[in-house]
């Protein structure tokens, strides 16, 4: 009897630590409802093949230019006579100029592009000035002959067409592109590759930003990925739900330069990481000083 009774303990025993085991383990798993992107609350299989399922508005908010921004400024000229003016005047600007002097210190140096490029981090924010220029104290440029400019609230095109109309005395029918060379952005937290990175388009969306950093690791929270945006000098927190697809027609899923992502992490790492190695070591010491007590309690008898 006696061993029949130790038996019986031993079996309880295993079935406690089986028990426990199988608790952590549950609980440091990542359900595919926290993983999978843009889920629609509707049935797929309730719609025919290739039939479009949802439409979301898709409009990005217009990027203004601000004090501190980098831009670069292209000009060019319908008339062939004038070409080699237009040139001389784009010289003067330093678009090529600088470009040049810089291909020529890398080829006598040996060095490498250093700083910021489309998905990699920026590392030298002051290599982005060899292509463009900074806007001054209240948005303002100097260009050649024409002078002050204030860019200040103005989008790109806006931004073109003043400057096309202040060279209409150097030149005739000008055309001018300016484009944003200081779109820079962070990451930081549960992703691949946190850090700052620099882009050159002008419509970002968080999801490239993510891809750009390397996407998601398997413990990302995708439901609540913080958005901290700087806007008239004032911090702006704002809370993403990557998980549902009405964020393709949110406002704030195309970034703004300076934004930066934070990525929280799901609870399951750690419980992976610290509470299952500690929770295994604890069922093993708790489950041998039980069976120790019940093998001297059957000793006793």
């Amino acid at each position: 009897m006696p061993k029949i009774g130790l038996l019986k303990d031993q079996t309880f025993m295993r079935g406690i630590q089986l028990l426990g085991l199988l608790g952590v383990l549950l609980s440091s798993c990542v359900p595919s409802k926290k993983v999978n992107l843009f889920q629609d609350i509707a049935e797929v299989d309730a719609f025919p093949q290739d039939s479009v399922l949802s439409q979301y508005a898709n409009l990005p908010e217009p990027l203004t230019l601000t004090e501190g921004d980098i831009i670069s400024v292209k000009v060019g000229s319908l008339t062939p006579s004038e070409y080699d003016f237009v040139k001389e005047y784009t010289e003067r600007l330093g678009v090529f100029g600088q470009l040049i002097e810089r291909q020529r210190t890398i080829q006598i140096g040996g060095g490498g592009q250093q700083g910021g490029g489309a998905g990699s981090p920026s590392e030298n924010p002051q290599f982005q000035q060899l292509f463009g220029f900074q806007l001054g104290n209240g948005g303002v440029i100097e260009l050649p002959y024409i002078g002050e400019i204030p860019l200040e609230g103005k989008t790109l095109t806006e931004a073109s067409g003043i400057i096309r109309d202040s060279l209409r005395s150097q030149f005739k029918s000008p055309i001018v592109r300016v484009e944003f060379l200081s779109f820079d952005f962070s990451i930081v937290g549960e992703i691949a590759r946190p850090g700052r990175y620099t882009t050159y388009t002008t419509e970002l969306t968080v999801m490239d930003a993510l891809l750009m950093a390397g996407s998601f690791t398997e413990f990302s929270d995708r439901e609540r990925v913080k958005l901290v945006r700087t806007r008239n000098g004032e911090q702006e927190v704002y809370y993403l739900n990557l998980l549902d697809e009405s964020i393709l027609g949110s406002a704030n899923y195309y970034l703004q330069p300076g934004d930066m992502l934070v990525v929280q992490q799901l609870n399951a790492k750690a419980t992976r990481l610290y509470a299952l190695p500690n929770t295994s070591f604890l069922i093993g010491l708790v489950s041998s000083g039980l069976t120790l007590w019940l093998l001297i309690d059957r000793l006793r008898e």
